[in-house]
């Protein structure tokens, strides 16, 4: 054999071994490292007006990731209206599908720091009294929550939610909404 193909050879080995290694290192940079704990609990909190009732800003209010039992809430702040001639009692309601984390996660409403109205989706989804009123023209600064409470029941983990906080109003003790 030739001196100059012995020489090749090596040259060669390395340039086809370092073929191989570069892809390997480069899929093994950018792994996405494995996570050690369970999966958490995304939410979404949106608000909407009525006819009677303005709310601004309307749509997402707040949004957050990764809840675990007994961790922060996803909060936002809403100002609400009273649109009407009329004193308005109003309820927050959350008409969410039914879902394993009804009894999970809980939907709160506080206005100046006193909690309004508080309790489990499944629980927020009808209400059957006022949280509330307002006078005609009158506004109030909202503060709307989610949270997993330290005890949560299960059907939480891994689970993504669109909680949309609704209004009902009654009027003179009848329900208009």
């Amino acid at each position: 054999m030739a001196p100059s193909k012995l020489k090749a050879r090596p040259a060669k080995a390395a340039a086809v071994l370092l073929g191989l290694l570069v892809p390997l290192f480069t899929v093994g940079a950018h792994r996405v490292p494995a996570g050690g704990g369970k999966l958490g609990f995304d939410v979404e909190i949106s608000s909407g007006g009525t006819g009677e009732l303005s709310v601004v800003p309307q749509g997402r209010v707040a949004l957050a990731s990764g809840l675990v039992p007994g961790g922060p809430s996803a909060a936002g702040e809403v100002v609400v209206r009273n649109q009407t001639a009329a004193r308005l009692a109003l309820a927050p309601a959350v008409p969410a599908p039914e879902g394993d984390a009804d009894r999970a996660v809980w939907i709160g409403v506080t206005r100046d720091g006193r909690t309004l109205a508080s309790g489990p989706l499944a629980v927020m989804r009808d209400p059957r009294r006022p949280a509330f009123s307002l006078a005609p023209g009158e506004r109030a600064r909202l503060r709307l929550y989610a949270w997993l409470p330290k005890d949560a029941a299960a059907g939480w983990e891994g689970r993504v939610a669109h909680v949309q906080v609704g209004w009902r109003a009654w009027v003179d003790g009848k329900v208009r909404r």
